[in-house]
């Protein structure tokens, strides 16, 4: 992967033409002006990827749902699983994110899988800056920048079949739901959802868990609106937190539409799930196609469960190229390179007996003109169900996508 030409500008103006796209088409009213995307989250540049490794991720969303849909599978996974978990609601899950990092030869690695991806819309604003235009041509063989697609229609789409298969009979309201949405780095992407929901018909209101109550088998934003729909994006996934209990209700009596939902993390997103999807032996039990199995265990790196019972002498000595990760965790949290684990937090992670140990494969790095250290970056592919609706880069500085460094951010991705 390379950056590509098609640069329009510097980054100051790419910013503000940024801003700019998206006050025309999402403004803000007086009280929320203070609420907006960091420049650090916008980059400029646009990066190519290969036709062949854009098929190669497409192969692995249709492989992974097909095993997603696999009864065997189901069965496997949910038998000793909480009720909550073995609930299934009908639906799937919204914006799904599949994460992956490049291999030296430009063969994708899957880092892990998200059930509550963010900045999909922004980043088909950034499509639009690049292009100066928010039309989609349905006609143009040239996918290089996603404008082929008309993403917004897209989205559109998924939701409301999201709510056509939870069989929900009240269908007339929508909380967009997070821990402390306005102090969330996203927040203004809520806003933007909210406005989006409104022009498909919906009345939309942002909240915490705190501000829903479950009464008369319903849930109730503020005690005073009944909501029908929940756009979760708590990271709260298995609604295990006390605050998440009134959704728990409403979710499981079947009152509401909840997507992204913890039957579908617990089946697709769970770290540990990561163990399955590379493991042949487990994948051929379940029935699953060859070519399915084949293409799954060539883009899942090796990943085991870590715990006190492992050979400890050779995790140790394979550690270097090894990746821990605590088994529900996001936004890198509590994750560890080997080579830079220490023997107390090594015997931490044994006995903790929630981290997998995934094979480690480097983010790759582009250089950037004007910048003196090459930025890593990995890929963002939004998916629902099957088909990938969007994907980008993540540029960063550092060992983690955290966009702290002022030259990254998310980027637009050239197929060539």
């Amino acid at each position: 992967m390379s950056q590509s030409d098609v640069n329009i500008s510097s980054r100051e103006d790419f910013y503000r033409h940024f801003l700019s796209r998206l006050e025309a088409r999402f403004p803000l009213e007086e009280s929320f002006k203070g609420i907006r995307f960091e420049k650090r989250m916008v980059s400029n540049q646009m990066l190519e990827l290969s036709r062949e490794t854009y098929e190669k991720i497409q192969n692995f969303a249709l492989a992974l749902f097909e095993l997603r849909l696999n009864r065997a599978f189901q069965d496997r996974i949910l038998q000793d699983a909480p009720p909550l978990l073995r609930f299934d609601p009908g639906n799937y899950s919204v914006l799904m994110g599949y994460d992956f990092h490049l291999t030296e030869k430009g063969d994708p690695k899957l880092l892990e899988i998200n059930t509550n991806a963010a900045f999909s819309v922004p980043l088909d604003l950034i499509y639009q800056c690049h292009y100066n235009s928010s039309s989609y041509d349905s006609s143009s063989e040239d996918l290089s920048h996603f404008r082929r697609w008309d993403v917004l229609n897209e989205l559109k789409r998924s939701f409301l079949e999201e709510i056509d298969l939870s069989n929900i009979k009240m269908r007339e309201t929508i909380a967009i739901v997070d821990q402390t949405p306005w102090s969330q780095p996203f927040a203004r992407e809520f806003l933007i959802f909210q406005k989006l929901f409104e022009e498909w018909g919906f009345k939309t209101v942002i909240a915490s868990p705190e501000e829903l109550v479950f009464r008369d088998d319903r849930l109730w934003y503020q005690d005073s609106l009944r909501i029908d729909i929940v756009y979760n994006r708590m990271t709260d996934f298995l609604l295990q937190d006390p605050h998440s209990q009134s959704i728990a209700a409403a979710y499981l009596n079947g009152s509401i539409c909840l997507s992204p939902n913890p039957h579908e993390y617990y089946l697709l997103a769970m770290k540990d799930r990561l163990t399955q999807f590379c493991n042949r032996e487990f994948l051929s039990e379940t029935g699953l196609t060859a070519q399915s199995i084949e293409t799954l265990t060539s883009i899942v790196p090796r990943t085991i469960e870590v715990h006190s019972d492992c050979d400890r002498d050779e995790l140790w000595r394979s550690r270097r190229q090894l990746f821990f990760k605590p088994k529900q965790s996001f936004g890198s949290k509590g994750t560890y390179r080997g080579m830079g684990v220490t023997t107390k937090v090594f015997e931490e992670i044994l006995t903790s007996g929630d981290y997998i140990a995934q094979e480690y494969h480097p983010a790759q790095t582009v250089t950037i003109s004007g910048i003196e250290q090459p930025l890593k970056y990995d890929l963002r592919f939004y998916v629902y169900k099957d088909q990938i609706q969007l994907a980008g880069a993540r540029l960063y500085h550092g060992q983690v996508t955290n966009f702290q460094s002022e030259v990254g951010g998310f980027a637009a991705i050239k197929i060539i």
